[in-house]
């Protein structure tokens, strides 16, 4: 993939984990895809809202205490760590699935504090913390 914009699309942060633990990352980058099992009716609308040329990121989150890259004085903090990033190509319209060009040289990185554990994140692009989010991911 060639390069990532931060124009005014629609960005989202999107989990790969079918159950708790059936993480499906390595499948959907294989396959070119993005997919949800068993959507609710505001999860589906969520992925029909998706569009060709929108940003997409695969996370996971979690909370953690020790060997933090800060000192939060043994406090717990939010990660949210970004496994993959791309851009969605095709939206079929069923509400379960987008097609995904994934940008095969990313490798990762770790964001702290300013997280989210639903499914289906859709980015607040008039929020500022949200600015600073797409830019880390995708610039």
């Amino acid at each position: 993939m060639s390069s990532f914009s931060t124009e005014p699309l629609n960005h989202w942060i999107v989990g790969s984990a079918f159950g708790r633990n059936d993480d499906q990352t390595a499948r959907f980058l294989a396959e070119g895809i993005w997919e949800i099992v068993k959507p609710s009716d505001a999860e589906q609308a969520l992925v029909k809202a998706m569009q060709p040329g929108d940003l997409i990121a695969i996370k996971s989150t979690f909370v953690q205490k020790h060997d933090l890259p800060f000192d939060v004085h043994g406090q717990s903090v939010s990660v949210m760590r970004i496994k993959a990033r791309g851009t969605i190509i095709q939206n079929a319209g069923n509400g379960e699935r987008v097609d995904v060009e994934w940008d095969t040289g990313y490798e990762g990185a770790d964001w702290y504090f300013y997280t989210y554990r639903s499914t289906i994140w859709q980015l607040p692009m008039a929020d500022e913390e949200a600015q600073r989010l797409t830019s880390f991911i995708f610039a």
